[in-house]
């Protein structure tokens, strides 16, 4: 059971940092532009009903500990990081 936790932990980790990757917010330099006084939107996909939902219920959580942790940090590079959840 242990072993599941950690993989789920990694996956996590892995779903989190391709999630705030820059992708489409990107200058021609290859420069993330970010206007000033907004916020990173943040959306995890995860299965919320259904025979799988208590895993989707501990990734949705996981993610919103790891967003509190990181907007108490004083976010990414002073913006405060907005979370969605689908």
């Amino acid at each position: 059971m242990r072993k599941f936790k950690s993989l789920r932990f990694v996956l996590l980790v892995a779903l989190l940092v391709i999630a705030i990757s820059p992708v489409y917010g990107q200058d021609d330099a290859g420069v993330v532009v970010v206007p000033s006084g907004t916020t990173i939107k943040v959306a995890v996909g995860t299965d919320l009903t259904g025979p799988i939902a208590e895993f989707g219920k501990d990734i949705e959580q996981g993610a919103r500990v790891a967003l509190a942790e990181l907007n108490e940090a004083g976010g990414i590079k002073g913006w405060e990081v907005e979370f969605l959840v689908e």
